[in-house]
């Protein structure tokens, strides 16, 4: 059975409103440790100040620790 013009629905000016925007995508050339090839990752702007944070939060943790013997995840203190 076809739709008639008149049977599909066109969103109002209202109604288009309503629909969020999609984030925009922030791309990134990445080398990961050991590798030569950039890898490419794409994130939104909240992603990457995320990443950014917990890679902080991470080495300001190894620093506290570091010389201490301390460890834990992963790791034979005192190496």
């Amino acid at each position: 059975m076809r739709a008639n013009a008149q049977d599909i629905a066109v969103p109002t000016g209202a109604e288009r409103s309503t629909v969020a925007p999609t984030p925009k995508r922030v791309c990134r050339k990445v080398v990961a440790t050991g590798s030569i090839m950039p890898k490419t990752i794409c994130l939104t702007q909240d992603d990457w100040h995320d990443m950014n944070a917990k890679t902080q939060a991470n080495a300001d943790e190894a620093l506290r620790h570091r010389g201490t013997g301390m460890c834990d995840i992963n790791c034979t203190p005192g190496s």
